[in-house]
């Protein structure tokens, strides 16, 4: 299993070889940085073979997108007034963009990318 933070993760293609630091078998993999654990051990602990982090639940990712989005509203020039609109900036979309945009933002967490990034990005690009 993989987690979606390493899904698509930037890797140097070469075979590498480590121990896996559940159970300390040889894992030898097409890449570099070479898989943290096995996939037996990835299967049974429900942990990411990459990383070795734990797979997040459902409720834990829900959590993390509504916060998430709350930074995203904050950003908003709808959502502020206008001494802290002129002082601090904030983009011009209403709240609306967050629904059609709801996809790309969420992609823009799984990446790491800031709220405030993630709205910069979506300016250039429109």
């Amino acid at each position: 299993m993989v987690c979606k933070n390493c899904t698509g993760m930037l890797v140097l293609w070469a075979f590498s070889n480590g121990k896996c630091e559940k159970c300390g078998v040889d894992v030898v993999t097409s890449h570099i940085p070479c898989d943290k654990v096995c996939d037996s051990c990835s299967e049974q602990y429900e942990i990411c073979k990459q990383c070795g982090e734990e797979k997040e639940d459902e409720s834990a990712t829900k959590l993390r997108i509504e916060r998430y989005f709350n930074k995203l509203r904050g950003l908003l020039c709808c959502n502020t007034d206008e001494a802290e609109a002129a002082e601090s900036g904030c983009y011009l979309f209403d709240e609306s963009i967050l629904e059609t945009e709801k996809q790309y933002f969420i992609d823009c967490m799984y990446n790491n990318l800031s709220p405030y990034k993630a709205l910069l990005f979506l300016t250039l690009d429109k």
